[in-house]
């Protein structure tokens, strides 16, 4: 095997290596964000159901 054969399998392990810490911090971002989503989703659809007293009274949607 001459030198040259062994430096490309070298960067390209480094390469995939790489890769492989990118797609999971994006894996762990991704699931944050969902799981933000999921909490403030619910909390937002329970503040709309009853959003106050006078919200909505006097709607005209005539147009």
């Amino acid at each position: 095997m001459d030198i040259t054969t062994m430096v490309s399998g070298i960067l390209a392990a480094q390469d995939e290596n790489k890769q492989l810490q990118i797609a999971t911090a994006v894996l762990r971002s991704s699931a944050k964000a969902e799981k933000i989503a999921a909490e403030t989703g619910s909390a937002e659809q329970a503040s709309l159901a009853d959003p106050g007293p006078g919200v909505g009274d006097n709607l005209d949607v005539t147009a």
